[in-house]
């Protein structure tokens, strides 16, 4: 009779082989580490936030134990029990990739600082130059600029482009680009710069506020002023500008607020353009401003000058004037002159 061999029970484990009540069934012990180091469990720092979690679970991915995929990265295991301290997490690629991008992007960001950042010694230079494109890429660094920190330098440089331009030279400018710099000049103003003097008379389309400018700057905006119409090759525009100040000066403080030698100057001036001395004061645009100055300054030998004006219009053509409508228009404010009935503009 044949009988079955009797089978075995498997050896029962002993207690120190037993698989650990903390350890996930899907996580096997290491290879290396059965024999020769039974309880040699990686173990987490009891110093980490991380020792309320079993191996494998990390923060964050908990969907890794549901699927019953292995947990740690392998080359990477998380602490096990018994094994000691675990090493710090390295920063994952997509993570440093970032970092990466954040420092180059910093760096990118403090050249183009830099470069807004010009000394402005370069800024002033650039405003000087020929090449438009290269001043209003100053201007625009010039903009950026708090006002209280723009440098009398790169004050007079933005007064000089202005100057320049209005003289006809080079470089030429668009109609926005020119009103830009315009305003940049009256923003200097309002702010009580007398470095813009010397501008400030050339724009007389600007109108009464930049004469109330003048008037506040005082002595050093009238002899500004004084000093324009010294200046020889000027345009007629700028120059009738410049005696249209004066005599708004004149209006508001009377004569007698003015010293001898300052009287003199601007009597000076407007007799030299009555009697076409200056270059520019045969032009239309100069005889009326001369005429309004002369009446408000009440000097004999100016009344003279008008009085010439006023009785022949042989002697307003003789000054380059042809075109009926001006002559006509000349002799009237010479004879209001001489009559006390010439008002200026600004008081309407």
């Amino acid at each position: 009779m044949h009988t079955s061999p009797s089978v075995r029970p498997p050896p029962r484990r002993s207690r120190r082989h037993r698989r650990s009540p903390r350890q996930p069934r899907h996580v096997q012990p290491l290879p290396s580490d059965r024999r020769s180091h039974p309880r040699s469990h990686l173990q987490l720092d009891p110093e980490s936030d991380h020792d309320h979690q079993p191996l494998g679970h990390a923060r964050g991915h908990s969907d890794r134990r549901r699927r019953g995929s292995p947990a740690a990265p392998r080359g990477r295991p998380a602490a096990v029990n018994g094994a000691g301290p675990a090493k710090e997490p390295r920063p994952a690629r997509g993570r440093r990739s970032a970092w990466a991008a954040c420092i180059a992007l910093l760096a990118v960001a403090g050249d183009m600082t830099a470069q807004e950042e010009r000394p402005q010694t370069a800024l002033a230079r650039d405003l000087r130059s020929d090449d438009a494109a290269r001043v209003m890429s100053a201007f625009g660094s010039y903009q950026r600029l708090p006002m209280e920190q723009r440098s009398p330098e790169l004050r007079q440089a933005l007064v000089g482009t202005i100057i320049r331009n209005h003289e006809g030279r080079e470089p030429t400018y668009s109609v926005k680009e020119i009103q830009a710099l315009i305003e940049a000049m009256l923003e200097l103003g309002r702010s009580g710069d007398p470095v813009v003097i010397p501008a400030i008379v050339l724009f007389p389309q600007t109108g009464k506020d930049v004469y109330e400018m003048l008037l506040q700057f005082g002595r050093p905006a009238l002899a500004g002023v004084l000093g324009t119409l010294s200046r020889e090759h000027m345009g007629s525009t700028s120059y009738a500008a410049a005696l249209e100040a004066l005599a708004f000066f004149v209006d508001h403080r009377g004569v007698e607020a003015f010293d001898e030698t300052t009287y003199s100057q601007m009597r000076d001036h407007a007799g030299r353009t009555l009697a076409l001395a200056h270059d520019s004061s045969g032009s239309r645009s100069s005889l009326n401003p001369a005429i309004l100055l002369a009446s408000l300054l009440d000097d004999p030998g100016l009344q003279g000058l008008i009085a010439e004006l006023a009785e022949s219009t042989s002697a307003i053509r003789a000054r380059g004037i042809h075109n009926q409508r001006w002559v006509e228009r000349i002799q009237r404010n010479a004879q209001d002159a001489l009559d006390g009935r010439l008002v200026p503009w600004w008081r309407d």
